[in-house]
């Protein structure tokens, strides 16, 4: 009971299984902590979402063949699969840097803990970030940052340069920390309700499979030292763009419940970074509903 507290039981799935008494109560406790005007009781009367047919219907969206007709059929794949690329880059580039952070120079523990604290900063200036200016262009300047870090340590090295060596390695491990804070809005708000966990699931699987390929990356350096900032740097660029070209903007957005939904949110930046994206009044989308 006292694990209830901190972790309660989804109030759907309660009305659903027909604990009517424990929805309600949920629901008003997350009304009361959102601060939103909200009728329980009317809500309840409706029944929308709690018919047993909804509930068949909803099974059926939720099987295999239908995530995969969402990856491979519909017009959000290139969505999906963008947002599975940056999943794997940011795996990849993560823990590549950190295995790599101990040669940024010649103080090795130094280097280390500095890798640690640098993702304090970077985990706020992303929290911020998602919310100012949006979660694809945050992503877009995380990663660029990071590409362009990556990019820029090859040819820093000059031993009078070491300090400046040390400063873009940890810039570098900082934005990268922060993409991942950024990816989780990316995946949960470009993919429809039903298909959510399951699309979560896979570009966490796409970031674990970046991950096994760092430990490989990261020795190639005592071969060619040039090779894994190189790599991981047009990795990280060429995933930035393909966010800004293919992601929609979702910041102010409903979540989309429907693919339908999902797919009519086509606010996407491409190469206008600076484009106001606001939604028009009355459009829950911001945009007429499109064919799959």
């Amino acid at each position: 009971m006292k694990i209830r507290r901190f972790l309660p039981e989804s109030a759907r799935w309660l009305l659903i299984k027909g604990r009517t008494e424990e929805g309600v109560k949920e629901l008003k406790n997350m009304s009361k902590q959102n601060k939103c005007d909200f009728s329980v009781e009317e809500f309840i009367k409706t029944k929308i979402m709690f018919d047993a047919d909804d509930d068949e219907e909803e099974k059926k969206e939720t099987t295999v063949l239908q995530t995969l007709k969402i990856l491979l059929v519909t017009k959000l794949r290139m969505r999906c699969l963008s947002v599975f690329l940056v999943w794997f880059v940011t795996g990849l580039s993560y823990y590549a840097i950190s295995l790599y952070s101990t040669s940024f120079s010649d103080n090795r523990f130094m280097n280390l803990f500095l890798a640690g604290v640098s993702e304090f900063p970077a985990l706020f200036a992303a929290y911020y970030a998602v919310k100012l200016i949006g979660r694809p262009r945050a992503a877009f300047l995380l990663m660029f940052i990071c590409g362009s870090s990556c990019l820029m340590l090859p040819f820093i090295t000059a031993e009078e340069l070491s300090t400046l060596r040390t400063i873009v390695a940890m810039i570098g491990k900082g934005a990268i920390s922060a993409i991942f804070y950024a990816a989780y809005f990316l995946s949960a708000e470009t993919i429809p309700t039903l298909q959510r966990s399951s699309c979560i699931s896979i570009a966490s699987f796409c970031a674990r499979v970046g991950g096994f390929g760092a430990p490989f990356l990261a020795y190639l350096g005592k071969t060619s030292p040039l090779t894994p900032n190189l790599l991981m740097g047009a990795a990280l660029m060429f995933a930035a763009f393909m966010c800004i070209f293919f992601v929609p903007e979702t910041r102010g957005v409903p979540l989309p419940d429907t693919t339908e939904e999902a797919i009519s949110n086509q606010r996407i930046y491409h190469l206008h970074l600076c484009r106001d994206l606001s939604m028009k009044s009355g459009d829950r989308f911001g945009n007429k509903p499109v064919d799959l």
